[in-house]
């Protein structure tokens, strides 16, 4: 934890109070010391306690999924979900650390972000849901608006998370779902680009769930 957060500049290159100037190499090799990090967290997921999980996600929240580097911000989402698909029978524990943090949290510029990956961490939580849980179709819709997000991390991790969740559906749900996405894809304006991507995503992730 401590080198993750040691590891994290700011992107003007300035470290410290001292504003040293950092070189590419740099900064390329502290991004790299931050992901190898977060990769050896995740090395104990299936050995990790109830304690342990707590002490991760909150980590990941409050200082990993905001790091200065989209690739780590990138990188952390998809250790999240290989440490949440390995404790999955510890779906209780996690699912009220990410709903406190999006109850918390308003939809700022500098959290938008954090809050699209905390979704996705919910979506891969929704896994281990019956397929009549009310909780589930409420992640679906949180996941649906993440994809308007201009992430294109957090819009692949969308895709990817709703592969398993596709099966929970009924016909009449994924044909809303179809509708919903093929929407965003048709939205005008080269300002809404993200959109018509996420929209991309979302259906990617419900072909691949079909199995077509």
């Amino acid at each position: 934890f401590n080198l993750i957060k040691s590891e994290n500049v700011v992107k003007s290159r300035y470290a410290g109070d001292n504003l040293n100037l950092l070189s590419e190499d740099q900064l390329q090799l502290k991004k790299l010391r931050r992901t190898m990090a977060i990769d050896g967290i995740t090395q104990f997921a299936e050995y990790m306690s109830v304690d342990d999980i707590k002490k991760v996600f909150a980590f990941f929240i409050n200082f990993a999924l905001g790091d200065l580097d989209e690739e780590v911000s990138n990188h952390t989402v998809k250790n999240g979900v290989i440490i949440i698909q390995k404790n999955l029978e510890h779906t209780k524990t996690m699912l009220p650390i990410f709903q406190r943090f999006l109850n918390a949290k308003k939809k700022s510029k500098d959290t938008k972000v954090i809050t699209g990956s905390v979704i996705v961490f919910m979506g891969s939580l929704a896994e281990a849901m019956g397929a009549d849980d009310k909780k589930l179709q409420g992640i679906l819709k949180q996941m649906l608006d993440v994809l308007d997000l201009p992430s294109e991390g957090v819009q692949q991790s969308i895709c990817e998370v709703l592969v398993p969740l596709v099966r929970k559906l009924s016909h009449k749900q994924l044909g809303a779902l179809v509708k919903a996405l093929i929407a965003k894809t048709r939205t005008a304006g080269s300002s809404n680009y993200s959109i018509r991507r996420g929209g991309a995503y979302g259906i990617a992730g419900l072909v691949a769930g079909v199995g077509v």
